[in-house]
């Protein structure tokens, strides 16, 4: 079976790919032209085709495939809102349209959506259901929006079998410690992500790394999801298995929020960092996706908690936490 990948080098996409391989798939694994990481995703084993989500290479991907998993998109990191509706929406119509024009060949389309339609961090009520209305306010929930939509218009007219997958906060286990979600962690990487804290910059020049607590102006701790890619990509393929879900939008996230206060004492207890209070003014982050939908439609288990996270970005890492 042959199933078309978008966004194949991103840490969700390559881990798909080489999952969908290891499973006895095909895979044609659509990549720009210019991604540092293409060799990363020839190196699979897929079959790379290099092109960005315009129309025409949006045709040539669809062809012959019956399973399509468009994870293709541009993150709010770093890009403009034009670049984000560029690729989020006009890339997700082509993509959407081509697939629609195949829909009665086609067995499975799944479309990566966010939390972010619901506004993540700020939703109305928690856990957050797939029934909570959406009201993003953000470039990046917008554009997930538009291309649900986009999606659903086209399950409505043409039968094209799409799921909508609405992805909670996915990392690889290393990047807690070394890369993108560190800064809810660690006071080096929260130093370097708000130069505007001259007073954790102190801290940390005068006593070094700590295990920080993210708490708001209350005193409460942050409480939200990491996804580990792993977990989430499991949820992905058994979507491959249950036609059950065709039409249906559910939340694929962990099984359970966490607050920062419980995993900052598990960091310290496992690395002997002493743990520190950051307060963070004027933010209230309550984050909680409920995946009991997933859970019923699909059997979607994710298994790693953030400690076992923690625990596995520890091994992988091996950080030196001494000055």
């Amino acid at each position: 079976m042959l199933n078309l990948v978008t966004g194949a080098s991103g840490r969700i996409g390559l881990l798909l790919t080489q999952r969908l391989l290891d499973l006895g798939h095909d895979v044609r694994a659509l990549v720009l032209p210019d991604d540092e990481r293409l060799p990363d995703v020839d190196a699979t084993g897929a079959a790379v085709l290099a092109g960005n989500l315009d129309r025409a290479s949006c045709n040539a991907a669809v062809q012959d495939v019956e399973v399509i998993y468009h994870l293709a998109g541009r993150l709010p990191q770093g890009a403009t809102p034009d670049e984000i509706f560029e690729t989020n929406v006009r890339g997700s119509w082509n993509l959407l349209n081509a697939a629609g024009a195949r829909a009665s060949e086609l067995r499975l389309v799944v479309f990566a959506s966010t939390n972010d339609v619901y506004s993540s961090g700020t939703a109305l009520y928690v856990p957050t259901d797939e029934a909570h209305p959406r009201h993003p306010v953000s470039h990046y929930g917008l554009s997930k929006v538009i291309g649900e939509e986009i999606a659903l218009d086209q399950h409505r007219r043409y039968g094209l079998p799409v799921v909508i997958a609405r992805v909670g906060l996915t990392q690889r286990a290393h990047e807690v410690i070394d890369g993108l979600t560190s800064h809810f962690f660690l006071l080096s990487s929260y130093v370097r992500a708000h130069p505007e804290r001259p007073d954790l910059a102190a801290t940390f020049a005068a006593g070094g790394e700590h295990a920080i607590v993210l708490r708001d102006e209350s005193g409460a701790p942050w409480s939200f999801q990491i996804t580990e890619a792993d977990d989430l990509v499991a949820g992905l393929i058994r979507l491959l298995d249950h036609p059950a879900a065709i039409g249906e939008t559910m939340n694929l996230a962990s099984a359970a929020a966490f607050a920062t206060d419980v995993v900052a004492d598990h960091l310290a207890r496992r690395t002997g960092l002493p743990v520190l209070d950051v307060t963070v003014p004027g933010r209230v982050l309550r984050l909680d996706d409920a995946i009991g939908k997933a859970r019923g439609l699909i059997g979607y288990d994710p298994r790693q908690a953030i400690t076992d996270i923690i625990d596995r970005a520890l091994e992988e890492v091996r950080p030196d936490f001494s000055r």
